[in-house]
């Protein structure tokens, strides 16, 4: 039987997910947002996520701070 830390993985998701837009981004002033506070800004939501789908939502409208459109964000 294995347990899996669902809160502990959806962090390591969610703060992956931060990360690939800081790295990849093609405009590395990433359209004028300071990331770092886009990432503590939405973090605060992580205790309140219970389902996958929440952190989908909450990923979702993080790398919607960054207003361009071709951004996706799909379920795991």
């Amino acid at each position: 039987k294995t347990n899996t830390d669902l809160h502990a993985e959806w962090k390591q998701i969610f703060d992956e997910s931060w990360r690939q837009m800081r790295d990849y981004f093609y405009d590395p002033n990433m359209h004028g947002v300071n990331w770092k506070t886009i990432h503590d800004k939405y973090e605060v939501l992580l205790p309140y996520v219970n389902h996958r789908n929440d952190l989908t939502y909450v990923i979702g409208e993080m790398i919607g701070e960054l207003s361009i459109g071709h951004t996706y964000v799909n379920g795991g």
